[in-house]
């Protein structure tokens, strides 16, 4: 579907951005939505025209909301590969501690389906230290849920039920 290589790194690489200004910031996050609810209806195709166009009307800072969603669309393609490539584009360039720690809990998921069970683990307690005392429960509770199923697939049942009361 998409080739990290087609994609800029960070805003340092040079690349001219387009303007900030709310019709542009609105026609992102129109496309944006319409890429994901076309992805969720299994309408592959409209949903990579609309990602491509949130691309183009993503300011420098968004720019990791569209590595995000593209990477989430490989994983579930399968394509786990190109996953952790864009998710570690968009968490390179995320600026924000709230917008890392949802990239984060996305990777811990690669990592879990890629079986590397304890890399996942390592960026789930990274990430619980991260946000502890921020104001992110939605966030800390999928990470409870992702730990539940990392220590599910560890053998750990205790653990694991003990994480999904938590979530």
């Amino acid at each position: 579907v998409w080739q990290s290589n087609d994609y800029p790194a960070c805003q340092a690489c040079g690349t001219d951005w387009p303007a900030e200004d709310l019709a542009s910031d609105l026609d992102f996050e129109l496309n944006l939505s319409y890429s994901s609810a076309y992805w969720q209806k299994n309408e592959h195709e409209t949903s990579v025209h609309y990602i491509e166009k949130a691309k183009k009307s993503a300011s420098a800072h968004k720019l990791n909301r569209v590595y995000q969603n593209i990477s989430i669309h490989h994983l579930t393609l399968g394509d786990l590969n190109q996953s952790e490539r864009f998710c570690l584009l968009a968490l390179r360039i995320a600026d924000k501690l709230y917008e890392q720690a949802v990239i984060l809990n996305n990777y811990a998921v690669i990592l879990l389906e890629q079986g590397k069970i304890d890399s996942a683990l390592t960026i789930c307690q990274e990430n619980m230290k991260r946000t502890s005392g921020a104001d992110m429960y939605h966030v800390r509770s999928n990470l409870y849920f992702i730990l539940s199923r990392i220590y599910e697939a560890k053998g750990m049942y205790k653990e694991a039920l003990d994480a999904r009361r938590r979530e």
